[in-house]
This record gives C-alpha cells, sequence and structure tokens, in this order.
C-alpha cells in the first residue's frame, strides 16, 4: 500500500533554506519505505547539495514554540552520492530510503552553490511512502 505521490517544482538555482518550515511531509505510520525521485534540468549547469532531514516534532511546518528539536540531516550512504548535482549535469535519480526512516517527519532540502536558471532550468522531486 502506498501513498499519493508529493512533488516539488523549483528553480534550479534555488535554495530550500534549512530554517523554512516549507517541504516537510508526514511519514505515515507503518510506512516501510519512502523513495524521492529527483529529476533535474541542467540549464545553466547547476549545482548544489541535497539534504535529507527529519523530524520528530509535533509539526515542523509550524514556526516555534511547536517546532522545538528542528531537523536532522540524515547521513547518506555512498549508493547515493550519484545522484548529488555536484557537476552541472543532468540528473535522474531515486533516493530509495528502505528501511524508512523511524520519525515523524521528512523533507528533501536543496543548498545551490553555483549556476543554475531561475527561468528555464528546474529540480523536480516526487516523494513516494509504501506500507508494509
Amino acid at each position: 500500500m502506498g501513498t499519493s505521490p508529493n512533488y516539488i517544482n523549483a528553480a534550479s538555482n534555488a535554495s530550500i533554506n534549512n530554517a523554512a518550515t516549507a517541504g516537510w511531509v508526514q511519514i505515515n505510520r507503518g510506512t516501510a519505505a519512502v523513495g524521492f525521485q529527483f529529476v533535474l534540468v541542467a540549464t545553466g549547469a547547476p549545482i548544489g547539495t541535497l539534504f535529507f532531514e527529519i523530524c520528530d516534532d509535533d509539526d515542523p511546518r509550524v514556526a516555534t514554540p511547536q517546532s522545538i528539536l528542528g531537523a536532522t540531516a540524515l547521513t547518506l550512504p555512498a549508493s547515493m552520492a550519484a545522484g548529488q548535482p555536484t557537476d552541472g549535469l543532468a540528473r535522474n535519480f531515486l533516493f530509495d530510503f528502505n528501511p524508512a526512516p523511524s520519525a515523524k517527519w521528512m523533507r528533501a532540502r536543496f543548498a545551490s552553490s553555483s549556476g543554475g536558471s531561475a527561468t528555464v532550468g528546474t529540480f523536480l522531486m516526487g516523494l513516494h511512502q509504501r506500507g508494509l
């Protein structure tokens, strides 16, 4: 059993700030796997880093005082290094977390370091959860 996917569509030179309350998706109880499909159009040779973060606050989409713990970045395995946009080339990669993190919330965050385009280049991210 899975959930309907959630999507992010942003300019390839955009960053999701680490203090932002946007982008969080609640991990459903009984979720066995969480997958993020990342598609990057390489217009303007975008370079940056994708972070995957978890949070156990009641609702990290709401500013303090509800958000006490804040985001914790996951350490990605070497098998996911090929998905990182470090060379300005196009990407189509699945970041598959199986088993799913045991947290209430999860998000992908992009930190742009150079290149990209606000008008033409985009990155797309789709998220899907699969149950036991």
